[in-house]
């Protein structure tokens, strides 16, 4: 076996590994920032209702928003409760809510920042980048090996 063979079998994999995590770390980033930007949208809404729920002594409200959606009147609330005391129900001032694009009727929260997943897909991609600068180089050491 050549010594630029044994070279790349005892320190090749290191380069893959970087490749891998950046590859990782990217799909993530782009993932959060899909996420976060594109898959809700701002709607207009008014408190129809509130759920409550008594948990650990405490007290759980989860407003009921009437909202128009696509042409439809939908009635949306969020998948969780908060301890946050619930805005007056019936009233005539209206709220801004976010709403999941595919399951209109799902209240989500605010999207956040989209910088948080920019600087996660780019640290992925200098990831992958950097250590392809590392494993181009052995291959073709290894192809031209004379």
């Amino acid at each position: 076996m050549s010594e630029v063979l044994t070279y790349i079998l005892l320190i090749g994999w290191m380069p893959l590994l970087f490749i891998i995590i950046g590859v990782i770390i990217a799909i993530q980033g782009g993932k959060q920032l899909y996420h976060s930007q594109f898959a809700s949208v701002k709607v207009s809404a008014r408190c129809i209702d509130v759920q409550k729920i008594q948990e650990d002594g405490r007290t759980l409200y989860r407003p009921v928003y009437e909202y128009v959606y696509n042409g439809r009147t939908i009635h949306g609330t969020r998948l969780d409760y908060d301890e946050a005391s619930p805005i007056a129900v019936n009233d005539m001032n209206m709220t801004t809510v976010y709403v999941d694009k595919k399951h209109p009727d799902i209240v989500v929260d605010t999207p956040g920042s989209a910088a948080p997943a920019v600087v996660k897909l780019v640290i992925g991609v200098i990831f992958a980048y950097t250590a392809l600068q590392i494993i181009v180089p052995m291959l073709l050491m290894l192809l031209f090996e004379g």
